[in-house]
């Protein structure tokens, strides 16, 4: 798959539901492959790896300031892709992981495995929308359900 379509998946996913903050794809290793974020929910921003948008946001409420700097994004990234080899060692008794959240008192953070190497990271305003499991099972599952031939197909490239 293409940069664009990793990032138009990402942008997609953002416009799912108002409560998901950002929207990240990322390799194993912790490297971001696109970013899709909605910092004051009333404009989106987006960024891929290398053009990142640096400028000031005004009129940002409250919950943006518990969104992950650039740094901090890539090295949870890095410690999910961890969390998510250690993970897969369970799958041949337990089967494939879904997903993982992680409930931050702040900011509810979800890991979704795409393929053997790759995973979706999305941040979900609690306060907004507090049955993060129901955005997941509701809306981003199909959505994944419905591209996933596509995604295994471009992801493998």
């Amino acid at each position: 798959m293409e940069d664009d379509k990793f990032h138009d998946l990402c942008i997609h996913i953002l416009s799912l539901d108002k409560s998901i903050l950002f929207c990240a794809m990322a390799h194993k290793s912790g490297y971001l492959v696109s970013l899709a974020t909605n910092h004051n929910r009333s404009r989106l921003e987006t960024r891929d790896y290398g053009r990142v948008d640096n400028s000031p946001h005004e009129g940002l409420d409250p919950l943006s300031l518990h969104f992950p700097s650039e740094i901090e994004l890539e090295k949870y990234l890095y410690q999910s892709g961890i969390m998510w080899g250690i993970q897969k060692s369970w799958q041949k008794k337990l089967g494939h992981v879904r997903h993982f959240v992680s409930y931050y008192d702040a900011l509810p953070l979800v890991t979704i495995p795409l393929d053997s190497s790759h995973f979706l990271f999305l941040g979900i305003d609690s306060t907004k929308h507090p049955n993060v499991e129901r955005i997941i099972s509701q809306k981003l599952s199909p959505l994944l359900q419905k591209e996933s031939e596509v995604l295994q197909k471009d992801l493998s490239r």
